[in-house]
């Protein structure tokens, strides 16, 4: 029951991001072309800088809804994962640099 009332609230509170995010998208790039053919009016321009500001918003919630699922596929995996960081650490600290010729110096 609590899965069903949190997609309720995800969806009443946040909406659907990636609508949201095409239509600003398709509003600034309709902005830009009016620019492009004549100097924007300074409540476009005030359009303008609303409409960017709620991408940058936008854009904040889904990289933090991002790091919030890839940190809870860490916890499901849990060993797997720390077997890959450390294998991949291990592989960055043998890696010293490039040399002239563009190769890798180990």
């Amino acid at each position: 029951m609590l899965k069903n009332d949190l997609k309720v609230w995800n969806k009443e509170v946040f909406g659907y991001t990636d609508i949201l995010k095409f239509d600003l998208i398709n509003r600034l790039q309709s902005l830009d072309q009016l620019d492009d053919e004549s100097s924007l009016e300074d409540d476009k321009i005030m359009e303008r800088r609303d409409l960017l500001s709620q991408l940058q918003v936008i854009n904040h919630r889904n990289e933090s809804l991002l790091q919030q699922k890839l940190r809870s596929l860490w916890f499901k995996q849990g060993n797997s994962n720390i077997k890959y960081f450390r294998a991949s650490n291990k592989l960055k600290n043998e890696i010293k640099g490039v040399n002239s010729l563009g190769s890798w110096v180990e």
